[in-house]
């Protein structure tokens, strides 16, 4: 958080620094102005490098971690090959490379399926020994199944909220060689996000331990679902996490920004031998917003839904994955409402109450077979 403002007053040389670092002013932003600038290309290797990061996040991993961090999959690997050509799918293209290349904008880019949705966020032991019964049985929708889902998505995001602050420390050192209100305007708005990510970061942390207790317990329980059962495989595959603000009706749920827990919900779309399914989960600690929400999916009429689904797919997840033949399919229309949709969430701004509702696409043809709600009282 800024301290002070750097035009306000004079900053002795050992005063704190106005930009909140706790470094002594003299070796923090004194002379700032004078410094080299960072070339952007530079910052966004670094920016990539500050994403690296791997560790375990099995309950367990202090004293039985074995075979070294893996490349896992977020969504399975033969599940993207039945949407693939030619080994290949579509993923949004968000490393910072890209978007600087693309003038901030988000793009669609084919990506070898043995390259995507992976995350090095468990050892090989662990990996193979929590996610098995996905990998090696044929999805039925068990609820330890639709638990690992949620578990897989929770685990990615907690990954990536760990890496944030390596990647806001190099975004706070690209104001070297700028003027000092350029100075002030880059480190104001890098706390903002700092904050918000943090706040972001302790109710995942929470969120995580809650899993883990039901992971080592073996208490799949605990765990409510609501299934789309498909006809055939979907088009689309995703596996995510969000904190439901406001439902498809455009309902408000819950206030992001009021004090105590947020609830939280996972959705994930999956293909199988014979069709596919979307599965949301959440555990009864979340149930109060969780419930409500997929509650004001499933009021609207059967062929609307899979539509909906897309719009909260591509509104609020980056870890998506296309068909190319549907998407290359789409309208150039279609293809840029969906790019903007998801530009629009890349921006760090507060979602409209009707970010959800219908906006006349139908973009899909899924059909779905039947509805399926787990963890009923």
């Amino acid at each position: 958080m800024l301290t002070n403002s750097p035009f306000k007053a004079k900053i002795g040389r050992n005063d704190p620094c106005w930009c909140g670092s706790g470094q002594k002013y003299k070796r923090c932003h004194l002379g700032r102005e004078q410094m080299s600038a960072i070339n952007p290309w530079d910052s966004a290797k670094e920016i990539e490098k500050a994403r690296s990061l791997r560790m375990c996040l099995h309950p367990e991993a202090a004293a039985h971690c074995r075979g070294g961090i893996v490349r896992a999959h977020s969504v399975q690997e033969r599940v993207l090959r039945m949407i693939a050509r030619d080994g290949h799918v579509y993923a949004s293209n968000l490393n910072a490379a890209a978007l600087l290349k693309n003038g901030g904008n988000v793009s669609f880019a084919p990506i070898g399926v043995n390259k995507a949705s992976r995350f090095s966020g468990m050892c090989g032991h662990h990996d193979d020994k929590t996610f098995a019964p996905l990998e090696k049985r044929s999805f039925s929708a068990t609820p330890e199944q639709c638990f690992l889902l949620a578990y897989r998505a929770i685990c990615r995001e907690l990954l990536i909220r760990r890496r944030r602050p390596r990647v806001i420390d190099v975004i706070r050192s690209t104001d070297r060689g700028r003027s000092p209100m350029d100075q002030a305007f880059i480190q104001a708005n890098t706390a903002a996000f700092a904050h918000g990510s943090q706040l972001g970061a302790d109710d995942l942390e929470w969120h995580k331990m809650q899993y883990d207790k039901a992971l080592t317990e073996g208490n799949f329980e605990e765990l409510k679902s609501l299934v789309l059962w498909l006809n055939d495989v979907p088009t689309v595959m995703c596996s995510s996490l969000t904190y439901p603000e406001f439902d498809f009706d455009g309902s408000t749920l819950q206030r992001l920004d009021s004090p105590g827990r947020l609830d939280l919900l996972t959705y994930t779309s999956i293909g199988y031998d014979g069709g596919g399914a979307v599965v949301f989960s959440w555990l009864r600690n979340s149930d109060t917003s969780c419930q409500r929400f997929v509650d004001s999916l499933v009021r609207l009429p059967l062929p609307l839904i899979p539509h909906a689904f897309i719009r909260l797919v591509f509104g609020f997840c980056e870890n998506i994955f296309l068909s190319p033949t549907w998407w290359e399919g789409l309208s150039q229309d279609d293809r840029e409402g969906l790019r903007r949709r998801m530009q629009e969430a890349s921006l760090d701004q507060p979602p409209s109450p009707v970010c959800l509702a219908d906006d006349g696409r139908r973009i899909v043809d899924w059909q779905i077979a039947s509805l399926q709600a787990m963890g009923g009282k």
